[in-house]
């Protein structure tokens, strides 16, 4: 068999057909990632926005609590009259007369009348109840002892 002459140009063979290597992605793919990627974070963002939420509620929460320890210790400490009181979804601590703190939330807060702690740290107890779009919470203060309590409804 006779061999043919090849007509090179530039050493590549114009009678040999190009064969082009794929290199990099398609359009296609690319649209096809994005997508899928949107579809994925569409999903789990509704998912973490209200578990943050949440945790941003309980960590106010806790704050009230620690703040009734505290001021039914110095009450006891500092011989004064410690009130826990709630005005415009806002609990206010005072001690003496000052108000040592004030809490706000977004929902609403329930607390009949006033938390009074004796100079002596002692309350008749009571119970405050957060509510949130989603989640009810209650405070409950002991009579005597003080203790304060979480419960979820």
């Amino acid at each position: 068999m006779p061999r043919t002459q090849c007509k090179c140009v530039r050493g590549i063979d114009i009678n040999r057909p190009l064969i082009m290597k794929k290199k990099g992605f398609t359009r296609v793919e690319v649209i096809l990632v994005v997508f899928l990627v949107l579809l994925i974070f569409s999903i789990i963002y509704p998912f973490s926005i209200n578990m943050l939420n949440r945790q941003k509620e309980k960590k106010k929460i806790l704050e009230v609590i620690v703040s009734i320890s505290d001021l039914r210790r110095r009450s006891f400490s500092d011989f004064k009259i410690g009130i826990i009181s709630a005005r415009d979804n806002c609990l206010i601590f005072t001690l003496g007369g000052k108000t040592l703190k004030k809490i706000c939330f977004k929902g609403n807060i329930r607390l009949p009348g006033e938390i009074v702690f004796n100079k002596n740290g002692v309350s008749k107890g009571r119970e405050i109840v957060f509510q949130n779009p989603g989640s009810v919470y209650k405070v409950k203060i002991e009579k005597l002892t003080g203790k304060v309590s979480l419960i979820r409804l």
